[in-house]
């Protein structure tokens, strides 16, 4: 059984969405992955992947898999955005939309599993270490956090010349 203390990402989001009650703001997140993909079926830092940022097959070989990441995780309500072949060989990008902040949470989550079991199933092999090959980019997880009030962006002003809320 897990206890509190693992379970960090959730436990946070509570404490933001919490304190956002009672205010006007709408707490929404979303992710952007980057697993690190090779193909030997296991954790190696070598990867028979020849591809670049935004290449595809016949130098980007876990383009079917990263397709059928999409699909599976469509058909479990996911709203993907974008995916792509990242700049390191064996790296990949699945964006999806933005939702309110707990469920994005539990979508994180969600999402490593799916990642991690169809590559598997595929013969690969997928981990989210930030850094797991030293002489390659390193892989990253973006948070997108936005505040809106009143189904608006908070952080938004037309009257500001950058557009920028007080």
């Amino acid at each position: 059984m897990k206890k509190e203390k693992d379970n960090v990402l959730p436990k946070m989001v509570r404490k933001v969405v919490k304190a956002a009650r009672g205010s006007d703001h709408d707490p929404l997140g979303s992710y952007t992955g980057t697993p690190a993909n090779d193909e030997d079926g296991r954790p190696t830092t070598r990867t028979s992947d020849e591809a670049g940022y935004f290449d595809l097959g016949p130098l980007d070989h876990g383009e079917s898999t990263r397709r059928e990441i999409c699909l599976c995780l469509e058909e479990m309500g996911f709203e993907i955005e974008a995916s792509h072949h990242e700049v390191a060989a064996g790296q990949h990008e699945i964006d999806f939309k933005y939702t309110d902040a707990l469920h994005a949470a539990d979508n994180i989550m969600t999402f490593k599993l799916a990642v991690k079991t169809l590559a598997q199933k595929n013969g690969l092999h997928a981990t989210f270490m930030p850094k797991p090959v030293a002489d390659a980019a390193g892989s990253g997880m973006h948070v997108n956090m936005s505040l809106f009030r009143e189904g608006k962006n908070a952080f938004f002003d037309a009257a500001d010349s950058r557009q920028l809320s007080p």
